[in-house]
This record gives structure tokens, sequence and C-alpha cells, in this order.
């Protein structure tokens, strides 16, 4: 019986990426780390998911594929799946019960902690209220789209995804949003460290590419897929137009002057 409290595992509360981090609570993550061969996290599944790239035959309406979207994009920060993933790692499980941690309740801490570093790459310019303010209108209206997104022409099926990226920019910045300020002011001092302990998609700024930079910076025009790229564009002599030079016609005035 007195062996049953020691068996115990402390730490069992799956823990939010809006709730507070505590400095034990580090401390422990950072023990597990460095309890590992490699001293960073184990390889994971990506949890910022791409935009929408629906296949052109796809017969569900626009507005089906918005809620199979999001449906989505909730599966890749399932906690249970990404501790199902940790489970295959042996000695991240020796270090787990040395710190008598269950792998949920580590999945849990190292979201809300890489969460919160990729919070801290955001620019001041990144205002989240004004995106989710924006991006929650966009996808309202893309859920109200019924068409079958199969009969739709390809621009506007290129449209249609264009918008639908409001789903993936809402989504991120739901999450980044949530980030407690005690969690970005804990991880500050560590900054350096955990960057070498997390995976890449936690280092980047998560909004950048998956910006709308035609809204976001003004660019003039955008291709099409059927407009072609300028690679592709052909010459022919025959069909050219072709003029005086302009420096030679100067030349040839004042020649005759």
């Amino acid at each position: 019986m007195g062996g049953c409290g020691q068996s115990r595992l402390d730490f069992t509360e799956v823990k939010g990426i809006d709730e507070k981090v505590t400095e034990s609570e580090m401390i422990s993550f950072l023990k597990i780390i460095n309890a590992l061969p490699q001293k960073k996290l184990p390889e994971l599944p990506p949890v910022f998911a791409p935009p929408p790239n629906w296949k052109p035959t796809r017969r569900l309406p626009v507005s089906d594929l918005v809620e199979e979207e999001r449906h989505n994009l909730s599966a890749h920060w399932s906690v249970e799946r990404l501790g199902e993933q940790l489970r295959r790692h042996r000695s991240l499980q020796r270090a787990l019960r040395w710190q008598q941690m269950n792998p949920d309740r580590f999945v849990g801490l190292t979201l809300a902690i890489g969460v919160a570093l990729s919070r801290a790459t955001l620019r001041d310019s990144q205002d989240l209220d004004d995106l989710l303010e924006t991006g929650r209108k966009r996808v309202e209206g893309i859920k109200s789209n019924d068409a079958i997104f199969a009969q739709l022409s390809e621009e506007n099926q290129h449209a249609v995804l264009k918008e639908a990226a409001w789903i993936t920019r809402v989504d991120r910045a739901d999450r980044l949003a949530d980030v407690p300020p005690e969690n970005l002011a804990l991880i500050q001092s560590r900054r350096e460290r955990l960057e070498k302990i997390f995976p890449r998609e936690f280092t980047i700024n998560p909004l950048d590419n998956i910006a709308d930079l035609l809204e976001e910076q003004g660019i003039p025009f955008e291709e099409l897929p059927l407009s072609g790229w300028d690679d592709q564009i052909e010459w022919n002599r025959d069909e050219a137009h072709i003029g005086t030079d302009q420096t030679a016609s100067r030349t040839d005035a004042a020649t005759d002057l």
C-alpha cells in the first residue's frame, strides 16, 4: 500500500494553451528534454495545418467543405493524437516516468509552451484582434456558399480556395490569441534554448506563410492558373511589331541637322 502513492503521476491534468505555465512546470519540461539523447523534442506531426487545397473533383457544397476543413484543423491539435505518437519513444517514456508525468500532460505542456513561442514571433503590426474580426466575417461568408465545388469553373474554384485560406488564418490567430501574457513572459529568458528544442514551425512567424499579400501589402495583381506564367510567353518574329529604336532615331535626326 505504501508504494501506491509513490507510483501515482503528479502531473496528470492536461494543460491548455490558454492556461498559465508555472515555473515548476517549465523546469520539469526542460528536465525531460535534457534527459533525451538529442536534447530536443521527438519528431511530431505538424500542428499548424496548411490552407485548404480541395481537389477540383470534390462534389460537396463549399459550405460542407468549410466545416470539414475546420474539423481537420482541430484534429491537428488533438492531444490524444500527439500523445499516441509520443508513446512510441522509449527514451521519452522513461523521462516522463522520472518526472511523474503522463504523455497527454506532456503534450499539453508542450503545446502551451510552443504556441507561446510562436506568439512571440509576431510583429507589432500583426494585430490578432483585427485579423480575427476580419477573418470571422470572411469565413461566415464562405460558409453560406452552397455551390458544388466540382461544378465551379477553374477561376471560381481558385477564388473559393483563396477565400477559404481565411479558415486557416482564423484558426491560427485564435490559438495565438489564447496565449496568456504570463506564458510570453516565462519563455523570454529561455527563448534561445526553447528554439533549439522545438520544431521549426514553432520558431517562425505562423501568420507570414498564410498571409493575404494582395490585401496586406497591396500587390497590384495576381496571376490565375489559366493566365499562364511569364516564362511560358512565346515570341514569333512574323507576328511581332518591330519599331525604330529611339536612340538610333535621335542619332539620325542629329545627323540630318
